[in-house]
Parts: C-alpha cells; sequence; structure tokens
C-alpha cells in the first residue's frame, strides 16, 4: 500500500471516527470510480433517519490553495465527478482532513458554491467549518432539506437562460459537454451583465470555447439577439460561421441581418457575398439580400421570385425570413400581412419571447387601424402574449421594457388608465423594475395615463425618472400647465420637438401645436417631408390646426376625407365638431365611426359627449351597453358602475341603485364607496333588516358623513356594543368642525337611552365608566364648542317646564304644520313624510312632536300588548274591520295625553278623519 493510500485511509478513518461519536451510521464506499468515499446517514433518537449524505474526503495539502476563508479544492479538470456530484440524489458533502492536526474541515457541493476557470473548477471549503459537534445540526439540515444540487446540473441554469438559447445549450451538449455546463454557467451568472458577459467570453478565448469549433460562438449569437445587442450578435455569428464545418452560410447570412440592423451595410453585403460563397440556404440569403438592398434604396424593392415562391415550410425553418416579410408589409401598411407574417412566425417559434412582442404589437395595430373583425379578442390576445413576453423575460434580466410598452398601449386603448400607472411605477407601490420605470417610453406612457386622470403631480413624477433621456423635454412639454399662455406652450414644444426621437411623443406634440393654432407650422412640414408622419396623418393634423384657428369648416370638410379609412379622422372630427358646438353632428360622426370601426376609444367620447351635452338617460342607456360587453376592462367597468350609481342616487332609483352596487360588488369587491351604496338603497327601500344584514356582512368603514348617518340610523335601531360606541365618538373627532354631524351622534346617543332593538336586547350597551365618563366629555365639549348648535344646555330652575320645551319645539312644530298643509292640498304625497321621517306617517308626527319624550315605540312586541281601543257605537272590535271604512282614509295626531309617572301607561292621540267619518275618542289603556 503506497504512503498516498495510507494518507487517504486517514481522512476516510477519521471521519468514521467524528461520525461515530456523533451515534450516526458511516458506511464505507470502497469503490471510488464516482468520487464518493462514504456514506453518514443520521440518527433521530437512535433511529437511522433514512436520509444519508454522501462525502468525498480528500486528506493532504496537494489537494488544497490556502485562503483568507480557508482552502480551496481545485479539480484540475476532472469535471466527471463535477457531474455526478452535482446530480447525486443524495447531497454531497467535500470533506478535508489536515492530517497535521487531524481536524477535518467540510464544505456542502452545490452549482453555486463552484467557481469555473478556463481550464478546470474550484470550490471554496470555509476554515470556520469543521466536523466537530457543533456542526451536527448544520448537516443533519442538509441532509433532510437537500436532494442533491440538481437533477441534471445544466438543467439549474436553463430557467435563467433564453428559450431560445436554451434550446441551442442542449443541442450542443451531447458533442461538448464540459464546455457546454461552462457557457450555460458563465451566461446564467451573468445576464445581469449579458453584454459584459459575451465580451469577456470572447476577447478571453478560454480553451473550452475553442473545443467547440464554433458552436458556443454560435450560442452567443442567440444570447446576444435575445438581450437586444444586435452588433455583438453580428460578431458572434461571424466567428461561428467561420469555425463551423457544416451551416457556415446560414450563420453568415444571420451575421448580415443584424449587421444590416447597426446601419454598417457595405459590412452586411460582404458577410452576404460569403454567405453566398459557402451556400446559405436560398430563402435566407434572398431575404436578408432584399432586406438590405431596401435599407439602401429610397424606391421600393420587388420582393425576390426565391422569397416570394417559397413553400410555408420553408419560411417555416427560417424565422428571419418571415420577420423581414413582416418589416416590409409594415412598411408599406398592409396590416393583414403584418399579422399574417407575424403569425407564422410565432408558429415556428412560439416560445421566442421577440415573436410574442411582434405579433402583440401586430394586434394592438389592427385593433388601432379599425380592421380587426372582433378588436376585444385581439385586445385580449395580445395582453395574453405581452404578458408571457414580460415574465419570461424578467426571469432570465432580458429587455423587459418592450413588453411593458406593449402592455401600456393595449391598456391605453381600452383607457385602463390606473392600471398604466400601476404598471408603470417602480416596485412596491407598482409593478415596474427600476429599469423598467427609468425608460423613457415607460414614462411617456405613464405620463399619458396620469394625464387623463386629472394626476399631474403623478405626470410630473414619471417625467422626473426618464430625466436626462432623450425624451426628457417633450414630457416637460407634455405635463407643462395647461393654464400657460398660449404663445408659452407653443414655445416648450417647438423647443423640445427638435429632441425629441420617440414617435408617439413627436406626434403628440404635433397634435399639440395643432390644436394650439400655431401657424406657421414649419415642424408639421418637417415632419412630413422627413417621412415621420405620413401624408394621412399630417392632413389630420392640419385639419386640428384648421380648426384651432377658427376655420372649423373647412377643418370638418377635410376630415370627413378620411373617416372612412382611419379611426383616428373620426376621433378629430368628433373632436372639433364638439368644441364648436355641434354636439349631435358630433354624435353622430362618434356612432358612424363606431360603427365602422367598433372603435373602444371612440365608445368612451360618445359617453362623455352624451354627459357634456346634459343627456343623462341617453348616457345611462349607453353605459349600460357598455357593461354588457365583457371584454371592457375592469377598470372601466368600475368607473361605468359608478357613473350609474351615481345617476340613479339623484333620481331616487333606489331598485337600480342596489342592482348596479351589487353587480359593482360582484366584480370589484372590497370597494367601501359600493358597499355603502348598496347599503343605503335597501335603507331607502324600507327594508332595514336587510339593509342591518349587509352592515354586519360587510362592515365597510365609515368614509364620509352620509355613510355616518346611514350607520348611527342603523345601529339607533338594532343595537350598539361598546365597540360601536366608540367608533360613533371616534367620529366626533374625525368630523369635529361640524356641528350637524355631532348632533347628529350625541343626539342618537341620548334619544337611543331605555330602548329595545326589535330582539329585545337594549340599543344602548350598560357602559363602564371610562366610556360614560367619555361620552359625557364629548357632550360638554360640543355644548362647550357650539353654544347655539342643536343641542344646548338648559337650566329649568325658575322656569315653566312647558313653556320651555313649547318653545325649543315650536320651529319644528311650525315646519311640520307646514308640511301637514301641503300633504292635505295634495301637493306632496304623504309618503314622502314617511320618507323624511324614516317611519310611518302618524308615528312620524307623535314622536317628533313629544321631542325627547317618547310618546310611542316601535318595538312589535311590545305593540302586540296593547288592547286596541274601542268606538262609541260598539263594543267589539268591528270599528277597525274594512266593512266601516270603505274607502282610504288619512288620520293625523292631535292632542296628546302623557303618563309621566307610570311607566306601563302608552299615551294614545285623540285621532279625527279627513273624511266626514264622526271623531272617535280613545282613552289611556294599560298594558298590563
Amino acid at each position: 500500500m503506497t504512503d498516498s493510500s495510507d494518507t487517504e485511509r486517514l481522512g476516510v478513518g477519521l471521519a468514521d471516527v467524528a461520525f461515530t461519536k456523533w451515534g450516526w451510521v458511516f458506511r464505507n464506499q470502497p469503490i471510488g470510480d464516482y468520487g464518493i468515499d462514504a456514506h453518514v446517514e443520521p440518527k433521530t433518537d437512535g433511529v437511522p433517519s433514512g436520509r444519508p449524505v454522501a462525502l468525498q474526503i480528500k486528506t493532504g495539502q496537494s489537494y488544497f490553495e490556502p485562503t483568507p476563508e480557508g482552502w480551496r479544492y481545485r479539480a484540475k479538470g476532472n469535471e466527471r465527478h463535477l457531474h455526478y456530484w452535482l446530480g447525486h440524489t443524495l447531497p454531497v458533502l467535500i470533506i478535508f482532513c489536515d492530517p497535521e492536526t487531524e481536524t477535518l474541515y467540510w464544505q456542502h457541493v452545490t452549482a453555486e458554491r463552484i467557481n469555473y476557470t478556463p481550464n478546470d473548477w474550484t470550490i471554496v471549503i470555509p476554515r470556520n467549518q469543521t466536523i466537530t459537534p457543533d456542526a451536527k445540526d448544520a448537516i443533519t439540515s442538509i441532509a433532510y432539506a437537500a436532494v442533491g444540487a440538481t437533477e441534471d446540473p445544466l438543467d439549474e441554469t436553463m430557467p435563467f437562460l433564453p428559450p431560445s438559447v436554451a434550446d441551442a445549450i442542449r443541442r450542443v451538449a451531447a458533442s461538448e459537454p464540459r464546455g457546454t455546463l461552462r457557457l450555460a454557467v458563465t451566461l446564467a451568472r451573468g445576464r445581469d451583465e449579458p453584454r459584459l458577459a459575451v465580451e469577456t467570453i470572447l476577447a478571453s478565448r478560454p480553451s473550452w470555447l475553442e473545443r467547440g469549433v464554433g458552436q458556443f460562438e454560435a450560442v452567443l449569437g442567440v444570447y446576444s439577439v435575445e438581450h437586444g445587442h444586435s452588433d455583438l450578435a453580428a460578431r458572434a455569428f461571424t466567428l461561428a460561421a467561420e469555425q463551423v464545418d457544416a451551416g457556415a452560410g446560414r450563420l453568415y447570412a444571420l451575421a448580415a441581418a443584424f449587421t444590416a440592423g447597426t446601419g454598417d451595410l457595405p459590412r452586411a453585403t460582404e458577410l452576404l457575398d460569403r454567405a453566398e460563397a459557402v451556400g446559405a440556404p436560398p430563402v435566407l440569403l434572398a431575404a436578408v439580400r432584399w432586406h438590405v438592398q431596401q435599407l439602401n434604396e429610397t424606391d421600393q424593392v420587388p420582393v425576390p421570385d426565391a422569397l416570394r415562391t417559397a413553400p410555408p415550410h420553408e419560411l417555416a425553418s427560417e424565422p428571419m425570413c418571415l420577420v423581414i416579410l413582416g418589416v416590409d408589409a409594415g412598411n408599406r401598411r398592409d396590416i393583414s400581412g403584418v399579422v399574417s407574417y407575424a403569425e407564422q412566425a410565432l408558429a415556428a417559434g412560439p416560445d421566442n419571447s421577440g415573436l410574442q412582442l411582434r405579433m402583440a404589437e401586430a394586434l394592438l395595430w389592427r385593433v388601432t387601424d379599425g380592421s380587426a373583425a372582433v378588436p376585444a379578442e385581439d385586445l385580449r390576445r395580445a395582453e395574453n402574449l405581452a404578458t408571457a413576453a414580460w415574465q419570461q423575460r424578467r426571469r432570465w434580466a432580458g429587455p423587459s421594457e418592450q413588453a411593458v410598452m406593449v402592455l401600456l398601449r393595449k391598456h391605453l386603448l381600452t383607457g385602463a388608465y390606473t392600471t398604466m400607472i400601476n404598471l408603470a411605477t417602480p416596485m412596491p407601490q407598482g409593478q415596474a423594475s427600476e429599469q423598467e420605470a427609468g425608460e423613457g417610453n415607460i414614462a411617456y406612457l405613464g405620463s399619458i395615463a396620469a394625464l387623463a386622470l386629472g394626476q399631474r403631480d403623478k405626470a410630473t413624477e414619471f417625467v422626473d425618472r426618464a430625466e436626462g433621456t432623450p425624451i426628457a423635454a417633450g414630457l416637460r412639454a407634455l405635463v407643462a400647465d395647461p393654464d400657460l399662455p398660449r404663445d408659452e406652450q407653443i414655445r416648450l414644444w417647438q423647443d423640445a420637438l427638435p429632441t425629441v426621437d420617440q414617435h408617439d411623443l413627436r406626434v403628440r406634440g404635433l397634435y399639440r401645436l395643432a390644436a394650439l393654432g400655431a401657424w406657421p407650422f414649419p415642424e408639421l412640414e418637417q415632419a412630413r417631408e422627413s417621412g415621420v408622419l405620413d401624408p394621412v396623418t399630417a392632413d389630420l393634423l392640419t385639419a386640428r390646426s384648421e380648426a384651432a384657428r377658427g376655420q372649423v369648416q373647412a377643418a370638418v370638410m377635410r376630415l370627413r376625407r378620411h373617416t372612412a379609412t382611419t379611426a383616428g379622422a373620426v376621433e378629430l372630427l368628433v373632436e372639433v365638431l364638439e368644441n364648436d358646438g355641434q354636439y349631435d353632428q358630433a354624435l353622430q360622426e362618434c356612432a358612424r365611426g363606431i360603427t365602422r370601426f367598433g372603435e373602444i376609444v371612440l365608445d368612451a367620447m360618445r359617453l362623455n359627449l352624451l354627459l357634456r351635452s346634459e343627456q343623462r338617460d341617453a348616457a345611462a342607456d349607453w353605459a349600460a351597453q357598455l357593461l354588457s360587453r365583457t371584454e371592457l376592462p375592469a377598470e372601466r367597468r368600475l368607473s361605468l358602475r359608478r357613473g350609474l350609481i351615481g345617476f340613479y342616487t339623484v333620481r331616487a332609483d333606489w331598485p337600480n341603485v342596489e342592482t348596479h352596487s351589487r353587480a359593482a360588488l360582484g366584480e370589484h369587491s372590497g370597494h367601501a364607496d359600493l358597499q355603502w351604496a348598496l347599503i343605503g338603497a335597501t335603507v331607502n327601500q324600507g327594508r332595514l333588516d336587510d339593509a342591518w344584514t349587509r352592515l354586519q356582512q360587510l362592515t365597510p368603514p365609515i368614509i364620509h358623513r352620509g355613510a355616518l348617518g346611514v350607520w348611527m340610523g342603523l345601529h339607533a335601531q338594532f343595537g350598539f356594543t361598546e365597540a360601536d360606541i366608540t367608533t360613533a365618538l371616534d367620529s366626533l373627532t374625525r368630523w369635529s368642525d361640524d356641528p350637524e354631524v355631532g348632533a347628529q351622534i350625541l343626539a342618537t346617543l341620548m334619544h337611543a337611552g331605555g330602548r329595545r332593538a326589535p330582539d329585545g336586547r337594549p340599543i344602548l350597551p350598560d357602559l363602564d365608566e371610562a366610556g360614560l365618563q367619555r361620552f359625557q366629555d364629548a357632550l360638554r365639549d360640543y355644548i362647550a364648542r357650539y353654544p347655539d348648535g342643536p343641542i344646548r344646555a338648559i337650566n329649568i330652575d325658575g322656569l315653566n317646564f312647558a313653556e320651555m320645551m313649547r318653545a325649543q319645539l315650536a320651529p319644528r312644530a311650525e315646519q311640520d304644520r307646514l308640511l301637514v298643509n301641503l300633504v292635505r292640498q295634495g301637493r306632496l304625497p304623504i309618503g314622502l313624510l314617511a320618507a323624511a321621517r324614516g317611519r310611518s306617517y302618524a308615528q312620524a308626527l307623535i314622536q317628533r312632536a313629544c321631542g325627547p319624550i317618547v310618546a310611542m315605540t316601535l318595538d312589535p312586541v311590545r305593540f302586540d300588548r296593547e288592547t286596541p281601543p274601542r268606538g262609541p257605537r260598539s263594543t267589539s272590535r268591528s270599528w277597525w274591520t274594512p266593512a266601516r271604512w270603505p274607502r282610504p282614509h288619512c288620520f293625523q295626531t292631535g292632542g296628546l295625553y302623557c303618563g309621566p309617572c307610570s311607566p306601563n301607561l302608552w299615551c294614545l292621540a285623540t285621532c279625527s278623519t279627513t273624511s266626514r267619518s264622526p271623531v272617535q275618542n280613545c282613552a289611556a289603556i294599560p298594558t298590563a
């Protein structure tokens, strides 16, 4: 046996002794082909756990390099063991045995602890991790929690790479596994700085890269494309084409395409010549050469025959051809062609985030153009595709800003402005990452949404995030105060436009200049001549400028030339007609545009037109029609529901208020205003039991004074808890500046004393000393603050109590008298009095007339104990029968008989009818 083997046995023996002292099961592994020297299994309460851990034990300094943290184990080219350890079904510990001190140091082998170098790999074993009793819990946790770092070490990197890159790596792995793992790990770890990761590999030229003979460079090219670095992609594809044995022509053609994207057309042409020389696929070669020619020529270049006649399966094999054809269709404004080519490309690469976003953008274009057969379906699909691309790119740290922009444009089309603000706002307040929120286009769209909701401060926040970008000046002009003098607004846009390189913002700036009536309008002519604006858009903006300068008729005639072909012309025409006060004409044009284009923006314009022209019934009908559309964004649905609730509230149409409140809560649960609308509508329909049940179920916070009134009224009917009393007194503090609110709360609580709820419980609970003191303090404070308010302190010493009460009640009694006279004259319905008092007419008058002395109770149990009065002409109850009263009668209360000394006596009124029936006198009747 050699000294080396003796040394190794020393390490295994020391490990055996150490783990055995712990009471664990140690099993030597005599077969060392896979780098596992032993297994150790923890015991729990003396019973083997069934959770073994694999051990690789190395003894002696020859394997390790000292570091400040401990020792670095260097594999020196042996990756077979690493693959085995990382893919092991058991957790693997590497143990370093120092033979001089007989100390054992350990480390758990996981992929994230492996450091790859150009020719080998290393792992650090910390100096503070020793096989001593202190490590027992840590190793036990590893045994129970870990099942090995991964089933396949290569698979661990895949989620952090674009799917197209992962596919390319898997294809190469069969022929060059060692370099493949290194490349995958490097790209996954460098995903936050993808350009640096690729440039470092290409510059350092590690030995494993050379062994890939071009395959790894091709992977780097795909990686660069996904991360948006066309120049790096062109360089990597070129390097790959120079080394591979097969497929060089295709790689040269791809390099040419991406080189053209950087603007270097001579270099792209040179690469195409190379591609042709080594036999590039004819269809791909024809497509890229045609694309380069188009970039180099001002006139239209016809589609080459090889591309035009290529069968679909051949095009599908090269998605780049479909992308080029789609770009050409877009330049020709052939929207159906754009959608068709995007659809074919996506079918060829369904997981490619770039193709997903291309498809989503094509669908949005079809919607805005008005050519979508079912706009809602296109919008839904565009959102799903953009969301999938956004989530995928975030996973591998790709350029997710483009996906956010597509989502924002989709929500802009549907008017989901709150959703847009949330998307564009950085976390944790919103959903955007810091990088996404700082992108100028995202800041622009967030500003548009904030301005649409009247949130100018929020719009300014978005502008501040884009400070320092080329778009910043245009955004400052966009969010400028609209009350600035017209000439100053014009100057802001004229100064900003030359610096703005974002197309949408430039068009919006030109629109603002047109709407402000700027003339002459050199910016418009420059945009037309440079191709920034197509002729139709330029004509529309000319019309808007004419309208702003008072030439409305000329503007209308110019716009009508385009209303059959573009929804934008309809929008501008409606705007011009409305600004000119021609509401009926604007509504007609809007209706025609909706029929022709199905434009969602026009739906909103029609609703706003109806509201601004005071056609509220028609607006309510249109809102109901919009709500019937399932594709309407949740934000818009909520806004429409609230509008209808307000509309029907003004009309006191409580059943409709209840219907829309309930429907809104079904879609947007938890909104307190909707909860109170539902409860209030139930109260106003007289269904107090239902209202109380809903209040108990929903428990909405008291958000305004109206909600407080409903809350106090229902508790006054069904009872307060001690917590409710606290809430009521807290509301006094909340609305301390409103004497009416204070009077409502305090008077309700005072009048509730001694009353009982329908279930027999006291309306007011017995308050503890602190609660009672707080109420008394609140009452004294209220009287002190509002000495002339509805609640006043009185001193009856030396005063006639009856006169005092008469003086207090006379104003309200006079009001009641006037109301009763109006009812008698038929000018007011009796139900109005009942609604105003919240109870039946006679009961309301009796209770009101008595003031603080409760003359009647609404407790049905106590009512049932009364003996009905008997008329003078009969000793039976026939006086109350319908036969004696063949037609409706109106009763009014007369004089009151009070029994102040007997709590068991009820006060009954002398009643007289307004008909010619005889007067019936009723005496006080005991309840016992």
